[in-house]
């Protein structure tokens, strides 16, 4: 993956994913994490619509089969689909609901990834962002005490 993304060649990997999902449908870990990682390309490109409709799909699959990681991660991705569309309030909703889930896992680089994602949605969601700006590094210390 680190080959396509340096080169800019997201559209092969995310188009063989997706061929490769539609000829396996069995309900599994493998399933939910390749979803993931086909939503992060599509997240990658840009195309916002197809990030979420990966997301919904997987979040589905994962809380099925209780793949607590992946819940955790698709959540997160998902509050920053929220927060590039300007849904501030959702993306904090969201990443409250990630942060939960990383700590039950003890991923504390997931936990360090919503913290920072959770700050700045905070600082846009209270229009305080000049202000957060300004003191980005006592607000986001604030939060990753939160760990």
């Amino acid at each position: 993956m680190r080959f396509w993304r340096l080169r800019g060649y997201l559209h092969e990997p995310r188009e063989r994913l997706t061929r490769l999902l539609a000829l396996t449908p069995e309900r599994s870990q493998a399933r939910a994490k390749a979803i993931f990682t086909v939503a992060v390309l599509a997240t990658h490109q840009g195309n916002l619509a197809a990030t979420s409709a990966f997301l919904e799909e997987g979040l589905s699959l994962a809380r099925e089969i209780d793949d607590r990681w992946s819940v955790a991660y698709m959540l997160q991705l998902k509050a920053g689909v929220a927060w590039r569309q300007g849904r501030y309030d959702r993306a904090v909703e969201l990443g409250e609901e990630s942060l939960s889930g990383m700590r039950a896992l003890g991923d504390r680089t997931g936990i360090g990834i919503v913290l920072w994602h959770l700050a700045s949605a905070r600082c846009q969601s209270t229009n305080r962002l000049s202000r957060c700006t300004r003191s980005a590094s006592p607000w986001v210390t604030s939060w990753v005490t939160r760990i």
